[in-house]
């Protein structure tokens, strides 16, 4: 798969696709469905199968993030696997003043080489955000090509979007917000040292830091698996700040492995799932409270992948 960063000028394409329009934050159910179609588009009609997306979560019109559920690398690798031949990338900055007219006619078609364009339902692009999918479809059908707009897909009967994943974890339901990925909310950052507060309260941990821009789910106990060096542990993670030992400046993820040697995660990359959520993060008035509160913790994990292999 090849990843063109997208710029101002020149040609970006060097073979007539069928192409995704979308931020595809998080790569959701919906997001993996419209990928689907468009590999299928492509595959059908002799094309390359390729994705138009943003760099970031940014959304046009705003000045904050909410937050990105999955890095620009993370997303990259997840399309690979879904079949996709080239991914085109552009910072918003770039293209923000855009008129939708222009961006279909010079951009889409005209250096993206586009014959079929897809996108979600709720589709938005061009300048403030003036087009939608319907402009998208008549704005390809005026120049001779073609379009498709995919319905809402749900889970549970909620529609899916990277907004309603955001509001699970942010209300400690990664269940829920695994269903509408399609996969566990992951975090894939290098094993770091911490404090060793874990280590002396006899529960030796690994490290790991979120992103800079990237989601925190809420501050808690989560039940989690952690994926490093090619071997998958059942752990129990916590995300915060660690207030009965000194607040962190900022939230870190710190998971008790189950079985195996933390130290020997050191200097690896480690992806750690968020599973199930245990129970808040709070401040202990001892080390010892602190400790006995880890050990049913860990009990409460157990008993999650008992009942997991039981299904």
């Amino acid at each position: 798969m090849t990843v063109a960063r997208f710029d101002t000028s020149g040609s970006a394409a060097q073979k007539d696709c069928a192409m995704a329009l979308g931020w595809f934050d998080g790569l959701h159910i919906g997001h993996t469905a419209l990928i689907g179609k468009t590999v299928e588009a492509a595959r059908e009609n002799g094309l390359s199968a390729a994705v138009w997306t943003f760099e970031g979560c940014k959304k046009a019109g705003s000045d904050s993030s909410p937050g990105f559920i999955l890095s620009d690398g993370g997303k990259a690798e997840l399309l690979r696997g879904l079949g996709i031949d080239t991914v085109f990338s552009a910072e918003l900055s770039e293209m923000k003043d855009m008129s939708a007219e222009d961006f279909v006619r010079d951009v889409v078609i005209g250096r993206c080489r586009c014959e079929i364009a897809l996108c979600g339902f709720n589709y938005r692009f061009g300048s403030g955000g003036a087009g939608n999918a319907d402009t998208l479809s008549e704005l390809m059908r005026a120049e001779g090509k073609r379009a498709f707009i995919l319905p809402p897909v749900k889970a549970d009967g909620e529609t899916a979007s990277s907004t309603l994943v955001r509001s699970f974890l942010a209300g400690g339901r990664p269940e829920k917000a695994a269903a509408i990925l399609g996969r566990p909310f992951s975090l894939s950052a290098p094993v770091a040292h911490g404090r060793r507060v874990g280590h002396k309260l006899g529960f030796p941990t690994i490290n790991q830091s979120f992103p800079e821009g990237g989601l925190i789910p809420l501050h808690g106990v989560y039940v989690t698996e952690v994926t490093v060096a090619g071997k998958t542990y059942r752990a129990v993670s916590n995300v915060g700040v660690h207030p009965t030992f000194g607040e962190c400046r900022s939230a870190v993820c710190e998971s008790n492995l189950l079985s195996g040697d933390p130290g020997e995660c050191y200097g690896e990359t480690a992806e750690t799932r968020f599973l199930s959520f245990i129970r808040p993060e709070r401040r202990f008035d001892s080390a010892e409270l602190l400790r006995v509160q880890i050990e049913k913790d860990i009990i409460r994990a157990n008993e999650y992948f008992e009942s997991q292999v039981e299904k």
